[in-house]
């Protein structure tokens, strides 16, 4: 199989060009086959994502929520 990434030169680049290399993997989440070249792992969990998707994946999963503030406020007297 062949790596599925398409990579472009500049934003207006409408088709890109695709990546050609021989795939070692598979991303974990779009199904993508990917070259060593364009796979990223997670350092959390150690799978196997395309750039796009690595990115949104630790957004979602493995992102710090935000302390909520639990103060109490005094009556005064």
């Amino acid at each position: 199989m062949r790596c599925e990434i398409i990579t472009v030169a500049h934003i207006e680049d409408a088709e890109g060009y695709p990546c050609g290399s021989d795939a070692s993997d598979r991303c974990c989440d779009c199904g993508a086959h990917i070259c060593d070249d364009h796979g990223e792992s997670c350092q959390i969990c150690n799978q196997e994502f395309c750039a796009t998707c690595l990115a949104f994946h630790n957004r979602a999963y493995h992102q710090k929520k935000p302390a909520a503030e639990y103060r109490r406020h005094r009556k005064s007297a």
